[in-house]
């Protein structure tokens, strides 16, 4: 009777089984590295997590009273319980524009140096559309 399984034959199994736990391996530690990436949504941070369907943009323009683009203007945005969101300077073009904003109420304010209102616009932010919204002064 012949012999199935001889030195070979053990080398080229045994070569298969190391290859075979090195990928596992491989795929065990991307698994893990993917997981880790991830957000835990019970977090303080839910809102920041971006829903599809759910984001829209602003785009804004600051214009003269001859309706010149205006640049340098201070628009402050914040959100319906009037937490502020963050501060933008027009540039050039007299534009700030907005993007992957969650949908809702809005409120667009205008400040001088002095931080002193100048004018304000109340806006809502719709999914998948673009909100124009036109500061003169």
């Amino acid at each position: 009777m012949k012999k199935f399984i001889n030195k070979k034959s053990i080398a080229i199994i045994l070569i298969f089984l190391i290859f075979l736990g090195i990928i596992l391996v491989y795929i065990h530690s991307k698994k893990e590295t993917e997981f880790q990436n991830t957000k835990d949504i019970t977090d303080n941070n839910v809102n920041n997590i971006e829903k599809p369907n759910t984001l829209g943009e602003i785009d804004l323009t600051a214009y003269d009273e001859n309706r010149n683009l205006r640049s340098g203007a201070t628009i402050i945005l914040y959100d319906s319980a009037k937490n502020e969101l963050g501060r933008s300077v027009t540039g050039r073009d007299g534009k700030i524009n907005y993007y992957k904003v969650p949908e809702g109420a809005y409120k667009l304010i205008e400040v001088d140096d002095d931080e002193k209102e100048i004018q304000s616009k109340e806006i809502e932010v719709r999914a998948g559309e673009i909100t124009k919204v036109d500061f003169t002064n």
